[in-house]
């Protein structure tokens, strides 16, 4: 897991060879005015999707990992709490293979991510994101960068 703020993002990109592409993006791309929905980067290797939401409790949230895409989770307003845990070979509750998702009921440490910040989940990062850190609507963009 990595947690910054965008203006960080340029140490990041020797992580993987698509992540220059997908913070160019999040910096070249008018966010405050994008609408909610799926936008293809770079064909099925790198794609954003936007959407609001007024947050989760802890338990409504739901607990997931995946396995072929990491996750670029970046708050484009408002603020949430995103949930962690180290993936150990739990065993997983439910799935959603079409949505690259497997879910889980684990206890979660969180950390509050706020506008212009990013957080990076990859395989091994179970992770809770859009819990409700204050009341208001968040905006966000997740990119799936492909493994």
């Amino acid at each position: 897991m990595i947690i910054d703020s965008i203006a960080n993002s340029s140490l990041y990109n020797g992580v993987h060879p698509l992540f220059n592409e997908a913070f160019e993006w999040l910096k070249t791309t008018d966010l405050k005015t994008i609408e909610n929905g799926k936008y293809p980067i770079k064909g099925d290797d790198l794609i954003a999707a936007v959407f609001e939401h007024e947050g989760k409790t802890t338990d409504e949230a739901v607990i997931e990992t995946h396995t072929k895409f990491i996750d670029i989770q970046y708050v484009i307003s408002g603020e949430e709490l995103m949930g962690y845990t180290l993936f150990t070979n739990q065993k997983h509750t439910g799935e959603k293979p079409e949505s690259d998702c497997l879910f889980y009921k684990e206890e979660m440490s969180y950390v509050k991510v706020t506008e212009g910040m990013f957080a990076v989940f990859f395989p091994q990062d179970m992770h809770q994101p859009t819990v409700l850190s204050k009341p208001g609507n968040n905006k966000k963009v997740v990119i799936k960068v492909k493994i």
